[in-house]
């Protein structure tokens, strides 16, 4: 999973969001639990949240991921509008993940106007995580 959307809340009730919705998610975190089961005792989840696959493509495909996402936005807008305004959710974000070799530095990843566009419109963030190759 090389492009993730991520949705949570504080205050938001999950479970309630994603009977309302046709996406299943990837992962399904509830506040108040151990936010791993590697977490120390007492570090629990803050907000609740769900992640949802958007891309597959490689982590060295960034082009990719955002032709799949754009195609995502375009498809499922009018259930992003409705998970951007569920009662709750504090936050929408693309995470783009993506591989640097540390030997090519420096390098640029460029986010095109159309995706840029498309995800303000609806209110949802963009993120670019980097790991090593």
């Amino acid at each position: 999973m090389s492009c993730v959307l991520r949705v949570g809340g504080k205050n938001l009730d999950i479970h309630r969001l994603l009977s309302t919705v046709t996406m299943l998610p990837l992962a399904v975190f509830q506040k108040g639990e151990l936010r791993s089961k590697f977490a120390p005792p007492g570090k629990l989840l803050a907000q609740s949240a769900a992640n949802f696959e958007i891309s597959n493509a490689d982590f060295s495909d960034f082009n990719e991921q955002v032709s799949d996402t754009l195609l995502f936005l375009r498809e499922n807008r009018e259930s992003l509008v409705s998970i951007r305004s569920f009662p709750g959710v504090e936050g929408v974000v693309l995470d783009f993940a993506v591989e640097i070799d540390p030997e090519r530095f420096p390098c640029s990843f460029n986010f095109p106007d159309e995706l840029l566009v498309s995800a303000g419109s609806l209110g949802i963030s963009l993120e670019l995580s980097i790991y090593p190759d």
